[in-house]
């Protein structure tokens, strides 16, 4: 079934079944243009990280009013994930952000590493965060998400890790880290984790300095494996499989029933 996002100005975090909401700008285009979608309609929408199907109640030039009929379980994990990504060339970026919001983090930081190979002059940052924040909503939007994570400016190395703030920090690290399936599981069984950062150098990975000063902050380096991978592939790698050891990809939902995801073209 369809799912859209209410207006910012009606987004609410209490909100309750009989409640009513607006969609407006491109949401309530895409619903009404694309979608075809008239009054009576039944649809879902999201109003802060809840979601509810709703009925259609109204249609105008550029506004759409629904009216609340149900609360549905929310597809977002407890954990919450924040994805450090090193600025790495090209278009790279827009397709990890794409990838990490359907996984399921909440957040995605460029990072200005020595080995980055790509770098974005101060006045293009804003535009280009616009555009990195709209490959997340769709990506949102697409995989059924209850939020639209957040996409920040690129952060100088040395100021991220400083300021980065998790139950666990992993940095990814080829040389010489712990493996990854030992860290996760010992974490687990340690009790309950709610928020991991995660650390992703670019193109070359990161230098022994960069991997020194982000342990230094508290991050565990670890491995992914015996193979190189690639900047985009090792993002994903940690990613999922911190989702399936901590978070919720595993096949059970917080509230205890099974999950079964759905497969999109």
């Amino acid at each position: 079934m369809p799912r859209f996002f209410l207006s910012p100005m009606n987004l609410r975090d209490d909100a309750n079944p009989s409640d009513s909401g607006v969609i407006t700008g491109k949401e309530a285009h895409h619903l009404i243009a694309v979608h075809r979608h008239v009054v009576g309609d039944v649809i879902e929408v999201v109003s802060g990280a809840q979601v509810f199907r709703a009925v259609i109640t109204g249609v105008s030039a550029g506004e759409v009013s629904v009216m609340f009929t149900e609360q549905l379980v929310s597809p977002e994990a407890k954990l919450e994930v924040t994805l450090l990504q090193g600025m790495p060339k090209g278009d790279k970026l827009e397709f990890i952000i794409q990838k990490a919001v359907e996984l399921g983090v909440v957040r995605v930081m460029p990072v200005a590493c020595s080995r980055s190979i790509a770098t974005l002059p101060h006045a293009k940052a804003a535009a280009r965060v616009t555009r990195w924040q709209a490959i997340a909503s769709e990506a949102a939007k697409q995989s059924g998400r209850a939020i639209v994570p957040e996409i920040g400016l690129p952060l100088d190395f040395s100021l991220a890790v400083a300021q980065a703030t998790a139950s666990l920090k992993l940095v990814a690290y080829e040389v010489d880290g712990h493996g990854l399936k030992e860290v996760l599981r010992r974490t687990s069984a340690g009790g309950s984790i709610g928020s991991v950062v995660c650390l992703v150098g670019p193109e070359g990975g990161l230098s022994r300095d960069e991997v020194d000063r982000a342990h230094a902050y508290g991050f565990i380096p670890v491995t992914l494996g015996p193979r190189i991978l690639r900047t985009e592939t090792a993002a994903l790698a940690l990613l999922s499989t911190v989702m399936y050891e901590l978070g919720d990809m595993g096949g059970q939902n917080d509230d205890g029933g099974v999950s079964h995801p759905r497969l999109q073209s």
